[in-house]
This record gives structure tokens, C-alpha cells and sequence, in this order.
């Protein structure tokens, strides 16, 4: 075996700090890559959480019954409504009155297809259509419904305070 020259010996000491150049680089990719994946996430994260608070969004119709004195509310399509989040206002535009009915203790769901009945002398709602009083009496009590009669029906999201549906009903 020949004895390395001066100039091979640099050439393959230069070559060795060479190779360690790419193993560093390498390192320092997949650190950043890691730094910025947690960043993503934590803000993905946050935006999940923003999500969750969203007003449900649904699709309603809503009939009235003058013999009967109630509105019926009739889930068309989009998000299942949780009684315990969910605001009604019932609009009487012929007599100018109001009824409010705040958030029920009860966890009732109206899903799609469900439909929820509104007796609007006694105030009650049955908002699951199982039967039995989920929300207690209205604020105002609308004295009845009357034939011919406008009204008009909000659905608001208490914790966001947006409205999920509003919809007008003539009697």
C-alpha cells in the first residue's frame, strides 16, 4: 500500500467534514418539521374548539292550528337542537304581542324529522314530541291562536346568541 500524499490526505479529511454537512442539515429539517407540526396542530386545535361553539344550524316549517291553539315546529334537515341551548320567540303580528321561552332545564332534542308542538294558551312546549312539558310557561302568554292570524317564530342559540331559524306562519 502507497503512502498518502499531503494533497490526498486534505482531499479525504475535506471529504469527511463534507459528510457531515448533510447528516446536520437532515437534523435540522426534521426539528423545524416537528416545531412546525406542533404549531399547526395547537392552532387546528383552536379552531376545533371554535367549531364546537357554532350555533347549530337547522331547517324548520312550522304550522298552526287555531282550534287547537298550538304551532307545530317540524325539523326539516341540519343540526339535532338541544332544549337546554335553545331560545323561542313566537311573534303574534296581528295583536302585537310577544312570548319568550328561555332555555329548558330539561336536555329534550328535536333531530330531524322530530317535531316539537307549542300550546300556545298554557305556554307549554313539548319539544321532543315524547310528550310532557319540556320548557315552562312562556314569559308573556299569547292568548290563543287566531284564525288569519301572523305569526312569526325564532329559534336562537343561547350560548352563541344567534339565531338558528326563523320562520312566519299564518293561522
Amino acid at each position: 500500500m502507497k503512502p498518502m500524499t499531503r494533497s490526498q490526505r486534505k482531499a479525504r479529511q475535506h471529504g469527511t467534514d463534507r459528510a457531515v454537512s448533510p447528516v446536520i442539515g437532515v437534523i435540522l429539517m426534521v426539528a423545524v418539521t416537528v416545531v412546525l407540526a406542533a404549531v399547526i396542530g395547537t392552532f387546528v386545535l383552536d379552531l376545533g374548539g371554535l367549531a364546537a361553539s357554532r350555533p347549530p344550524s337547522a331547517a324548520v316549517t312550522v304550522t298552526a292550528d287555531a282550534t287547537a291553539n298550538t304551532l307545530t315546529i317540524t325539523h326539516r334537515g341540519g343540526d339535532r337542537l338541544d332544549a337546554s341551548r335553545t331560545r323561542v320567540v313566537l311573534w303574534n303580528h296581528s295583536a302585537d304581542e310577544v312570548s319568550t321561552w328561555q332555555p329548558a332545564v330539561d336536555r329534550a332534542i328535536l333531530g330531524v324529522g322530530g317535531r316539537a308542538e307549542i300550546d300556545v294558551t298554557s305556554g307549554e312546549i313539548d319539544w321532543d314530541g315524547v310528550g310532557g312539558e319540556d320548557y315552562g310557561g312562556a314569559s308573556d302568554e299569547i292568548d290563543g291562536i287566531a284564525p288569519r292570524g301572523e305569526y312569526t317564530l325564532q329559534l336562537v342559540d343561547v350560548p352563541s346568541g344567534r339565531m338558528i331559524a326563523e320562520t312566519r306562519v299564518v293561522a
